[in-house]
Protein backbone atom coordinates (compact mmCIF):
# COMPACT_ATOMS: atom_id res chain seq x y z
CA UNK A 1 0.00 0.00 0.00
CA UNK A 2 1.08 3.13 -0.79
CA UNK A 3 1.80 6.29 2.07
CA UNK A 4 -1.04 8.69 2.27
CA UNK A 5 1.16 12.04 2.64
CA UNK A 6 -1.56 13.78 4.66
CA UNK A 7 -1.30 11.70 7.54
CA UNK A 8 1.05 13.64 8.84
CA UNK A 9 1.27 17.56 8.67
CA UNK A 10 4.69 19.25 9.64
CA UNK A 11 4.63 23.09 10.50
CA UNK A 12 8.14 25.04 10.43
CA UNK A 13 6.93 27.37 12.77
CA UNK A 14 10.30 28.45 13.11
CA UNK A 15 10.47 28.87 9.29
CA UNK A 16 6.90 30.75 9.03
CA UNK A 17 8.83 33.14 11.21
CA UNK A 18 11.69 33.47 9.52
CA UNK A 19 9.17 34.20 6.72
CA UNK A 20 7.41 36.90 8.33
CA UNK A 21 11.12 38.56 9.25
CA UNK A 22 12.28 38.82 6.27
CA UNK A 23 9.60 40.06 4.71
CA UNK A 24 8.99 42.65 6.84
CA UNK A 25 12.54 43.38 6.53
CA UNK A 26 11.99 43.84 2.34
CA UNK A 27 9.12 45.99 3.05
CA UNK A 28 11.18 48.43 5.22
CA UNK A 29 14.21 48.27 2.70
CA UNK A 30 11.83 49.02 0.46
CA UNK A 31 10.45 52.11 1.45
CA UNK A 32 13.50 53.47 2.57
CA UNK A 33 14.97 52.88 -0.86
CA UNK A 34 12.29 54.18 -2.58
CA UNK A 35 11.96 57.50 -0.20
CA UNK A 36 15.79 57.51 -0.86
CA UNK A 37 15.49 57.47 -4.54
CA UNK A 38 12.66 60.43 -4.54
CA UNK A 39 14.97 62.48 -2.77
CA UNK A 40 17.20 62.20 -5.02
CA UNK A 41 14.97 62.76 -8.31
CA UNK A 42 13.60 65.58 -6.56
CA UNK A 43 17.19 67.63 -6.34
CA UNK A 44 17.52 66.22 -9.82
CA UNK A 45 14.66 67.40 -11.46
CA UNK A 46 13.79 70.52 -9.66
CA UNK A 47 15.48 72.63 -12.34
CA UNK A 48 13.55 70.61 -14.99
CA UNK A 49 10.94 73.26 -16.88
CA UNK A 50 8.51 73.08 -19.42
CA UNK A 51 7.36 69.63 -21.39
CA UNK A 52 9.87 67.75 -19.49
CA UNK A 53 8.91 69.07 -15.91
CA UNK A 54 5.27 68.40 -17.07
CA UNK A 55 5.89 64.35 -18.56
CA UNK A 56 8.14 63.67 -15.34
CA UNK A 57 5.48 64.67 -12.96
CA UNK A 58 3.30 62.45 -14.84
CA UNK A 59 5.60 59.89 -14.78
CA UNK A 60 5.86 60.61 -11.45
CA UNK A 61 2.53 59.77 -10.14
CA UNK A 62 2.25 56.54 -11.72
CA UNK A 63 5.66 55.60 -10.49
CA UNK A 64 4.43 56.02 -6.73
CA UNK A 65 1.51 54.38 -7.21
CA UNK A 66 3.13 51.41 -8.54
CA UNK A 67 5.82 51.78 -5.71
CA UNK A 68 3.08 52.12 -3.22
CA UNK A 69 0.97 49.29 -4.04
CA UNK A 70 4.57 46.69 -3.87
CA UNK A 71 5.39 48.26 -0.97
CA UNK A 72 1.80 47.29 -0.06
CA UNK A 73 2.13 44.02 -1.03
CA UNK A 74 5.40 42.73 0.60
CA UNK A 75 4.18 44.36 3.88
CA UNK A 76 0.76 42.13 3.15
CA UNK A 77 3.06 39.30 2.68
CA UNK A 78 4.44 39.59 6.29
CA UNK A 79 1.25 39.70 7.70
CA UNK A 80 -0.02 36.89 6.16
CA UNK A 81 2.52 34.56 6.95
CA UNK A 82 1.79 35.61 10.56
CA UNK A 83 -1.71 34.84 10.45
CA UNK A 84 -0.94 31.77 9.14
CA UNK A 85 1.47 30.49 11.62
CA UNK A 86 -1.05 32.08 14.21
CA UNK A 87 -4.15 30.00 12.67
CA UNK A 88 -1.82 27.18 12.22
CA UNK A 89 -1.07 27.02 16.20
CA UNK A 90 -4.77 27.53 16.67
CA UNK A 91 -5.48 24.07 14.95
CA UNK A 92 -2.63 22.34 16.71
CA UNK A 93 -3.83 23.40 19.67
CA UNK A 94 -7.63 21.73 18.83
CA UNK A 95 -6.08 19.13 17.26
CA UNK A 96 -4.26 17.82 20.65
CA UNK A 97 -7.03 18.54 22.61
CA UNK A 98 -9.24 16.30 20.67
CA UNK A 99 -6.51 13.64 20.86
CA UNK A 100 -5.74 13.75 24.15
CA UNK A 101 -9.36 13.57 25.00
CA UNK A 102 -9.41 17.06 26.96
Amino acid sequence: MSEDIYDVTKINYGGLSEGETEFGTAFRNLVTTLETLQTELDKKTAIWQGEAKVVYESVKVTWQTEAKDLAQFVDLLAKNINITSMNMRQVEKVNSQIFDGR
